[in-house]
C-alpha cells in the first residue's frame, strides 16, 4: 500500500573562496518522482460441466495461468514497443522512447526531452553502430553504465551470433557467451513489432535499475460461483495494481532495424 516516490534533486557547486571571506548561502532544488498504478487483471468464466468433467484438472490449470498471464503482460510493458492497452502510466522505456520520437520537439516537456532518439540500424547491425550509436551514446549522458544490458529478440541475437565483427581477420562474432559490446544480452520476442508489414526488430539498451515495477496492494484472486449461476459457471476473477516509473530517461535508448528473418533472406 501506499505510493512509490522517488526523491529527486538538483547537483550544486562548491566555490572558491578567499582567506575570512564568508561563504554565500546554496540552496538545494529537491522534488520527486512518483510511480502512478494502473490496474490489471484477468477473468476466466468456467461452466461447471467443464470442471466436473475434468475432475480439478481444469480448475488447476486456471488457477496457474492467470499469474502466468500477469507476468507476460508485466514483460509486454517494459519490453514492448507499443504502449499496451493504451495503458497511461504502465509504460516501459522502449514504448515511451518511440513515443517521445513521434512528438515534435516543440510539443515535448522537460522531462521528454532527455529522452535519447531513436537510432536506425542497419539491416544486420553493425559493431560500430551498436557501440558508438547507442552504449557510447548512453554513456556519454552521464550514466555510469554498471548495470546496463541489450535486450533484443531471440533471432537478432542468432544474427548476431553468427556476424563476425570486422569483415577481415580471425572470425570473431559480435555476441559471444551471452555478451556484446561487453555487456549482456537478454531476449524477448516482444520486442519485436509485427503491426506493420514489414517486421521490425527493435534492440533496446538501458540500465533497468533506473526503471522500477512495483506492486501496490495485493493481488487479489477471487472464485465466484455467484454472479454467473443462470449459465451454472464459475467466475475466476485475477485483478491487481501494477505501477513503473523510469528514473532517468537518459538511461535508455532504443533502435530500430528490419526483421532478422528478412536479414537472412
Amino acid at each position: 500500500a501506499g505510493d512509490y516516490v522517488w526523491p529527486t534533486y538538483d547537483m550544486v557547486e562548491a566555490t572558491v573562496a578567499g582567506e575570512g571571506v564568508a561563504l554565500s548561502d546554496t540552496k538545494i532544488e529537491f522534488n520527486k518522482l512518483t510511480a502512478n498504478p494502473e490496474r490489471i487483471g484477468i477473468a476466466i468464466p468456467v461452466t461447471n460441466q467443464s470442471l466436473n468433467q475434468s475432475a480439478g484438472v481444469l480448475e488447476m490449470i486456471v488457477r496457474e495461468v492467470m499469474p502466468l498471464s500477469i507476468r507476460q503482460l508485466l514483460n509486454k510493458i517494459l519490453f514492448s514497443p507499443a504502449v499496451v492497452n493504451n495503458a497511461t502510466n504502465l509504460v516501459g522505456p522502449v514504448a515511451k522512447i518511440l513515443q517521445v520520437a513521434a512528438k515534435s520537439a516543440a510539443s515535448r516537456t522537460a522531462e521528454e526531452r532527455k529522452y535519447n532518439a531513436v537510432v536506425s540500424l542497419s539491416s544486420v547491425p553493425t559493431f560500430i553502430e551498436l557501440n558508438r550509436d547507442m552504449k557510447a551514446a548512453v554513456l556519454e549522458t552521464g550514466i555510469s553504465g554498471d548495470h546496463l544490458c541489450w535486450i533484443m529478440t531471440k533471432s537478432m541475437q542468432a544474427v548476431l551470433e553468427g556476424t563476425p565483427i570486422n569483415s577481415d581477420g580471425i572470425f570473431v562474432p559480435m555476441i559471444q557467451n551471452g555478451m556484446l559490446c561487453g555487456l549482456p544480452v537478454y531476449t524477448t520476442n516482444v520486442i519485436r513489432d509485427s503491426s506493420g508489414g514489414t517486421p521490425v526488430e527493435y534492440i533496446a539498451l538501458g540500465d533497468f535499475g533506473y526503471q522500477p515495477m512495483g506492486l501496490f496492494g495485493t493481488i487479489r484472486f477471487i472464485v465466484d460461483p455467484y454472479s454467473m449461476a443462470r449459465k451454472d459457471s464459475v467466475d475466476f476473477v485475477l485483478n491487481t495494481d501494477y505501477g513503473t516509473k523510469t528514473l532517468r530517461p537518459e538511461a535508455f535508448t532504443s533502435a530500430a532495424s528490419s526483421s532478422a528473418a528478412r536479414a537472412r533472406s
